[in-house]
């Protein structure tokens, strides 16, 4: 019996049980539009949801088009504020401050702004009233273009137009009366060159005398000469001019290289008398002590007269010259 028990083997050992190996974890999948989720991946890559965990559920597109959407509306509030500053500016530089001034004290109530996409904007916001400016003393003329209420919008006047200096009309301050200008002759009278000639009514020596020619040939070296008598320098000579026809003569222009000696202008309408004074002469100008270069203006003006008369009586008192000359005589009608 003892061999029986150690010949036989000895018993199994009970088998253990192997522990069932754990289910793979099921793959993730976004919530909005079951896109499969990598591991680590928070975010979905078709609709942009976050992915259940340590960043939290996000709202993906949506968040993100309201925040765009957010973002546009105050670009466009800001943008809508500054067209009205701007548009205020310019109003206010093109508007006539007299027709500001001749509003009725009494105006309609400014006009709602229009609605624009956010109230937020500090811009829109509606301006108090305009206080009127006082009217100055001396009306400004109103244009009736820009007085139309409809062309005044409230919204774009700020208070800086009542400045008072840009409302004083710059025409108020009368002017003083300016003197008559002298009247200026019209044209030159052209002359022929046979209209000159010596006046000698007493009858001296033709040696006395140059040629009456060179007063009208435009050269201020030439001249006509007359010798000199005591006593008193006395010359009774002078040179007639031929008008050829009757013409209104307004001013005598004389050059003379002898100045200082007197001379007088006489017309006459048809013949040229022949004796000094006669009843066929009118007297038009006395010039004593004539300068170099004279502008002698005639009266009766208006009279048209075809003979002229340039009449020396005497040369320069106190310095009595041999002779006295007249260089040049020029006609402006």
């Amino acid at each position: 019996m003892s061999s029986l028990l150690v010949d036989s083997p000895p018993p199994a050992a009970p088998a253990v049980a192997e522990a069932p190996e754990p289910p793979a974890p099921a793959p993730r999948a976004c919530e909005t539009c079951g896109a499969p989720l990598l591991e680590g991946q928070y975010w979905c890559l078709e609709c942009g949801t976050g992915a259940p965990g340590r960043l939290g559920v996000r709202a993906g597109w949506r968040v993100a088009a309201l925040v765009v959407g957010i973002t546009l509306l105050l670009a466009s509030g800001a943008l809508a504020a500054s067209y009205a500053a701007l548009s205020s500016d310019s109003k206010r530089a093109v508007t006539n401050p007299g027709a500001q001034a001749s509003l009725p004290a009494t105006t309609s109530p400014p006009a709602a702004p229009p609605a624009g996409p956010t109230p937020t904007s500090p811009a829109t916001v509606t301006p108090p009233p305009v206080k009127p400016t006082a009217t100055p003393a001396t009306p400004a003329p109103a244009t009736p273009s820009t007085s139309t209420p409809s062309t005044s919008t409230p919204s774009m006047s700020t208070p800086s137009t009542s400045t008072p200096s840009t409302s004083t009309p710059s025409t108020s301050t009368p002017s003083t009366p300016s003197r008559p200008k002298p009247v200026i002759p019209r044209h030159l009278i052209v002359l022929d060159t046979d209209a000159a000639s010596t006046y000698n009514p007493g009858g001296l020596p033709d040696s006395n005398f140059g040629d009456p020619s060179a007063t009208i040939d435009g050269d201020s070296s030439t001249s006509w000469t007359a010798k000199t008598a005591s006593p008193g320098c006395k010359v009774g000579a002078g040179v007639g001019l031929d008008l050829k026809s009757a013409q209104s003569v307004k001013q005598l222009n004389l050059a003379t290289d002898t100045p200082d000696m007197d001379a007088e202008i006489y017309g006459a309408k048809s013949g040229q008398p022949a004796s000094l004074p006669a009843s066929g002469w009118v007297h038009l100008a006395s010039r004593p002590r004539v300068k170099s270069n004279a502008r002698i203006g005639l009266a009766k003006a208006n009279k048209r007269f075809r003979h002229l008369l340039v009449w020396i009586p005497h040369g320069p008192a106190g310095k009595c010259p041999t002779h006295v000359s007249v260089n040049e005589i020029s006609l402006q009608g």
